[in-house]
């Protein structure tokens, strides 16, 4: 469907835009005195100031944008404080409010890493991801700096 993509979306808003403008110029040119192809020279600036300004507004026209905390769903988390069912994740550097996702509240300890299942407010949801370390084993985790980048100790084997 093309009022899916951006670029057709604005396009077809603009159309409207460049109908009434050569229709202004057409009914309002010939009072001017000025010569005939300078109006469509009018209109034909027109069209390209809405294309010149695209970059500055395609944001506005994307469909599906996620925002805020709806954003960190399916990320990864590391739990910072238990939850039982309430506690609290760090995701991209950021602490989080977070409770567990669905009936089970058998709780998820510290260290643990978590998914990302959805959002409630500003709480996210979580669950607790099949290949999780047990507690206290270094097996699986890796350090990282605030950029998500592997820090050099990290990189050796053992």
């Amino acid at each position: 469907m093309a009022l899916r993509r951006p670029f057709a979306r604005y396009v077809l808003f603009q159309i409207p835009g460049w109908v009434l403008t050569a229709g202004l110029v057409y009914a309002f040119w010939p009072r001017t005195g000025l010569e005939p192809w300078l109006g469509g020279l009018a209109v034909l600036a027109w069209v390209v100031k809405d294309f010149l300004m695209w970059p500055l507004v395609r944001v506005g026209y994307q469909v599906d944008v996620r925002h805020g905390a709806a954003e960190l769903v399916g990320e990864n988390a590391v739990v910072q404080r238990p939850l039982t069912p309430r506690g609290s994740v760090r995701i991209r550097g950021e602490l989080w409010s977070a409770c567990e996702d669905g009936e089970r509240s058998g709780g998820i300890a510290e260290g643990a890493t978590v998914e990302v299942v959805g959002v409630q407010g500003m709480t996210l949801v979580v669950r607790r991801r099949a290949e999780t370390p047990q507690p206290g084993s270094a097996e699986g985790l890796r350090v990282s700096d605030r950029r998500g980048r592997p820090t050099p100790s990290s990189s050796r084997t053992a």
